[in-house]
């Protein structure tokens, strides 16, 4: 097994109010722990006897990140076929500044700006998935129905209403949200976003999107994808 890090860039990672920002992470010290587990040989025999019959299934949920740069002054933005044929059972959105996400020391990249997004649709096969398009409305405050899509998630989120439009501008679209890892959704998707404003400058779109698997080992303990 062969285990890599790659950091990201210092302008990336780091924040500085310095005129002339140098400021660096070093790493001085780093452990890895593995955990090894030893199952007994009647254990193995068993699986063996098991895996002449049928292969094991696992279930797993993948994800996917995807990126689209928005030019200044847009008012609008539209994306096709983003994963290639393959439909996300869930797809998160975010827009942040396209200088923050190169690297920036005076921008965050996580600071998720809405950018007057006043338009979210997604369409499968010419469907909108949802079944309406989200259409916020920063400049009145009518934003709940773009908030609510973060309660999908279905853990806590901790972001009150009010912080949303403060750096919290994500977008969760449940395509599918009763997800059968026996089939996989394949099909066409399009992505539309509009914008009350002009964009102030260069924005980044993250597209975020979960896929159901199912992976299969057979006796010989090789693994596939069904």
């Amino acid at each position: 097994m062969t285990l890599k890090l790659w950091p990201s860039k210092n302008s990336f990672r780091l924040m500085s109010n310095s005129l002339q920002p140098d400021e660096k992470v070093r790493v001085v010290d780093a452990i890895l722990k593995v955990c090894i587990q030893r199952p007994n040989s009647a254990l193995l025999m068993a699986h063996n006897k098991l895996l002449e019959k049928d292969p094991a299934l696992y279930p797993l949920t993948t994800s996917s990140l995807k990126i689209a740069s928005i030019g200044e002054v847009e008012y609008s933005f539209n994306a096709d076929d983003m994963f290639q044929g393959e439909i996300p059972s869930r797809l998160v959105l975010g827009l942040v500044s396209s200088r923050a996400y190169s690297g920036d020391y005076k921008k965050s990249p996580f600071n998720f700006q809405h950018f007057d997004c006043n338009f979210v649709a997604l369409y499968v096969d010419g469907q909108s998935l949802p079944t309406k398009p989200l259409q916020p409305q920063y400049a009145y405050r009518n934003y709940l129905s773009a908030y609510q899509t973060l309660q999908s998630i279905g853990s806590d989120v901790w972001i009150p209403r009010y912080e949303y439009p403060q750096g919290y501008a994500l977008y969760v679209l449940d395509v599918n949200p009763h997800v059968d890892f026996n089939t996989k959704r394949r099909g066409h998707c399009r992505l539309e976003l509009r914008f009350a404003k002009a964009l102030p400058e260069s924005v980044t779109l993250i597209m975020y999107g979960k896929f159901p698997e199912m992976y299969r080992i057979d006796q010989s303990r090789s693994v596939y994808k069904q």
